[in-house]
Formats: structure tokens, sequence, C-alpha cells
């Protein structure tokens, strides 16, 4: 993945493993310390720089 989209972060690669593990807000937020909120920001700003308008766990499960 990260050829594949090389503008991402290195935090914003990181949620994309927990997004892609199918983790949810709430879990995401207690491993990383973060409220679900900022989680919840973070998913949207991925979505929007990888140009996603559907479920991102399932995209990333088919690359």
């Amino acid at each position: 993945m990260p050829a594949k989209f090389p503008f991402l972060t290195t935090q914003e690669k990181k949620f994309c493993v927990y997004y892609k593990l199918n983790l949810s807000s709430k879990e995401i937020s207690l491993l990383e310390g973060v409220t679900e909120g900022t989680v919840r920001v973070y998913k949207t700003r991925i979505k929007n720089k990888m140009g996603i308008d559907n479920d991102l766990f399932t995209f990333l499960n088919s690359c």
C-alpha cells in the first residue's frame, strides 16, 4: 500500500492498518490514546486523500 499512496502520512498509514483490521473507532482510540472523534477525522481525511466515496474497509481489502 505505501507505494500506491505515497502522499499519506505515516500516521495515516498506521490508521489504514487499523481500518483494514476492521477495528472500531473506540478500539483505535484506546490503542492510540486519542478520542473517537479524532479517529473519525483521520478516516475522513484518508478517504478524501484517496478519493474514496464508499467504505474504506472494503477499499483497503481490495488493494
